[in-house]
């Protein structure tokens, strides 16, 4: 089952306590008092609120904040000093490069390292995921429009399902000429 159907799925199975643990967490709020009494109940928010209202980082606390956030508001929010905007962007940096060797060792045999037979590729950024059965335009097809980082998140908590294998782009593309070859009934397109 695609991951968007389980989710939906999921929801309409468990609507009613998913609803229920947001208004637990989020409380109901209304209107100023409500506000205040979450704010008393969840310091954190008064003190993030505060340093937004003073134009201070939200990170630090100390330095102006002068960095956009990312694109919720069109990118007008700003909350963040240069310092912890570029300490944040270097940690995401280094998770989804720490993510994706992680996944990619796995389906190289336990090597970072290109699966074809004789390959010695091991740059990860020459590396890709391949669906050994070719069903990788399939599942785009079902919906499935996961990629990049995302794909290897998702991988990662599937527990590594079987029917992956990782390739250096360019056996990924050799994979892909000898299936062509395969479809015209073993005569090189070129020929045709």
């Amino acid at each position: 089952m695609a991951t968007k159907e389980y989710n939906q799925k999921y929801y309409q199975e468990h609507k009613d306590k998913l609803k229920a643990d947001a208004k637990s967490y989020y409380g109901a709020v209304t209107g100023p008092k409500e506000m205040q009494e979450r704010r008393r109940l969840k310091p954190e928010l008064t003190r993030y609120a505060e340093l937004r209202a003073r134009g201070l980082c939200v990170c630090c606390g100390s330095n102006p904040a002068t960095v956009r956030s990312g694109t919720g508001n069109g990118g007008k929010t700003i909350k963040y000093c240069v310092e912890c905007r570029a300490r944040i962007n270097i940690s995401r940096s280094q998770l989804r490069l720490e993510q994706k060797a992680e996944v990619l060792t796995h389906y190289g045999n336990g090597k970072l390292q290109c699966c074809w037979e004789r390959c010695t590729v091991c740059d990860p950024d020459m590396l890709t995921i391949d669906h050994i059965d070719n069903s990788g335009a399939a599942d785009r097809k079902k919906g499935n429009q996961y990629g990049g980082v995302q794909f290897y998140v998702i991988l990662k908590n599937a527990g590594y399902p079987d029917g992956f294998q990782t390739l250096c782009h360019n056996h990924q593309w050799k994979k892909e000429m000898l299936r062509r070859r395969e479809d015209l009934n073993g005569v090189p397109s070129w020929r045709k």
